[in-house]
């Protein structure tokens, strides 16, 4: 529905404006193109729809064989050509992902995890002849060159934001350098270990390219990321889950990843049906607690990113749910109807002078067949304001539900008793299909253990712009880096340097578990602990 009101808009040359207001957020240059995925019919490949733009003169931004989603810039006027190739499944918009940064505060990290005992005990354990890659929004390469964490950094691909034709950097605004930032964090606990860095934030494809390069073309043993795209599925491993399978099956590379700053904005339910009144006609809405409808609040200048997934294969649903939003009045104001995937979006942003409460509505459209479960998310800017109903629970989300991965919790490095109120709690949504590179099988379910660890946040950095850092982002490079300190005391000491050892050693490290319990959905199976985590692969 986003891309048809883009088409309306571009050929009645219509201002972006009330009920839709999709130009707000969609990628669109100055040359009239879109940049969205495209997603092969089934039967087909990316490499065929790649076959079938060439002479149509659009060419990928980012493409790879073992990836069926191809990311590309296309004309407007070209959208309905292209939608109706016979190898075009879906064509969806590409939307920015969430990088799980927090709230800033000043704590240390490195000291929480023991580090500073560990690398007293263990000096040749400090990360040497391992290699820690990264892959988040940008590491300055340009703005900060004099950094002296940066010049030991092997920068891969750090054009996120940057002006391809110029080299320079397109708006300041957008480049963080958080991914030095974690980078910096990572050296703090094993400062022997190499450094490498590439951007993964500007589509689904880049990420997914990027991961394989750094494990291919920078021979990374360990990488860390802290993004989510919000299109990845939410219930079955995509292709970013898939890129990483195949990094840890094939290349032998330990992935940690956020677990994300979900628990506050995701409300998972199993719909259950009400009537209502929808633009004079009776239909069926979900049930919020009484209310056809989940609220949240925008204040002005605040945008949204509201999304809802169901748990039906994510490219061939049985089963169609439209996204409406409402105002006070019971007008429509926002609708997402797509019937090719799992996934409706809708992303707002209040233009307006004054603060207004939206209505959030799930709408069965047609039978319902079986009773899927659902997760509604709403992400809000601030991060300060979050729907009124939201459970948390099975808020970890994408990849990070990977078997492939230790997804990683955050915990306040002053008090790491309980974890961070926005910290994404497990286990899953129950995925469907088993992890594997290429693999698909949806008759097989599994509830998976996540989050598997947790890491310590508000934590300190010597970042310029991050004197503190918080969130999921910045406990996942301390278990990172724990990871390299890991595989370089297996090497020293003769022992079996495998994914599996590394998991082990600091799983059976962890010292300060939830009383009574090993793994819990809120917890994982507890803050890492350096010392013991170098103790066990020093046995």
């Amino acid at each position: 529905s986003s891309l048809q009101e883009i088409v309306v808009q571009h050929s009645t040359n219509t201002p972006a404006a009330s009920p839709t207001d999709f130009v707000t957020w969609a990628k669109i240059d100055a040359n009239g193109k879109v940049f969205v995925y495209v997603y092969p019919a089934s039967g087909s490949t990316s490499q065929a729809i790649v076959t079938k733009l060439t002479p149509m003169h659009i060419l990928p931004v980012a493409f790879n064989t073992n990836c069926p989603t191809v990311s590309v810039w296309i004309p407007i006027d070209s959208l309905g050509s292209v939608a109706a190739l016979p190898d075009v499944g879906s064509v969806r918009l590409v939307t920015d992902p969430f990088r799980n940064f927090g709230p800033i505060i000043r704590r240390l990290g490195d000291t929480r995890i023991h580090g500073p005992e560990a690398r007293v005990k263990w000096p040749l354990a400090l990360g040497q002849g391992i290699t820690v890659g990264v892959l988040s929004d940008d590491c300055g390469s340009i703005e900060l060159a004099g950094n002296s964490l940066l010049a030991s950094v092997k920068v891969l691909d750090d054009s996120y934001n940057i002006d391809l034709s110029t080299g320079a950097v397109a708006d300041t605004g957008h480049r963080t350098h958080e991914g030095l930032a974690m980078l910096d964090i990572v050296h703090s606990v094993a400062p022997a270990a190499k450094l490498a860095f590439a951007q993964g934030v500007r589509c689904i494809t880049d990420f997914c390219n990027n991961i394989r390069n750094l494990a291919q073309m920078e021979n990374c043993n360990v990488i860390c990321d802290d993004i989510t795209f919000f299109e990845e599925p939410f219930f079955e491993d995509g292709d970013v889950a898939n890129a990483i399978s195949d990094v840890v099956h094939n290349h032998d590379v330990f992935y940690v990843t956020s677990a994300g700053n979900f628990a506050n904005i995701v409300d998972s339910f199993n719909f259950v049906g009400m009537q209502n009144t929808i633009a004079g006609a009776i239909t069926s809405v979900n049930n919020f607690n009484g209310l056809p409808y989940n609220q949240i609040y925008l204040p002005s200048g605040m945008s949204y990113d509201i999304r809802l997934q169901w748990d039906e294969p994510f490219h061939a649903p049985l089963n169609h749910f439209r996204l409406l939003l409402t105002d006070g009045t019971g007008q429509v104001t926002y609708s997402a109807s797509s019937n090719d995937e799992a996934l409706q979006t809708i992303e707002i942003t209040n233009n307006g002078l004054y603060s207004e409460y939206i209505n959030i509505i799930v709408e069965l459209d047609g039978p319902l067949q079986g009773n899927p479960r659902l997760v509604l998310l709403a992400y809000n800017s601030d991060q300060y304001y979050f729907p009124t109903d939201k459970n948390g629970a099975l808020s970890i989300l994408g990849h990070a539900m990977s078997a492939d991965v230790m997804a990683c919790g955050a915990v306040d490095a002053s008090s790491p008793t309980f974890p961070e109120p926005f910290s994404s709690m497990g286990p899953s949504n129950g995925i469907r299909g088993i992890s594997g590179f290429g693999v698909s099988h949806h008759s097989i379910r599994t509830d998976r253990h996540k989050p598997d660890v947790m890491g310590p946040d508000d934590v300190s950095t010597s970042v310029p712009g991050w004197p503190s850092f918080s969130g999921t982002s910045a406990a996942a490079p301390h278990v990172a880096g724990l990871a390299a300190m890991v595989r370089s005391a297996l090497v020293i000491n003769g022992k079996p340097n495998t994914v599996a050892r590394v998991r082990s050693c600091i799983l059976k490290g962890i010292t300060d578990a939830e009383p009574g319990t090993k793994w819990s959905p809120i917890m994982g199976n507890g803050l890492v602990d350096a010392v013991g985590a170098l103790t066990e692969a020093t046995k």
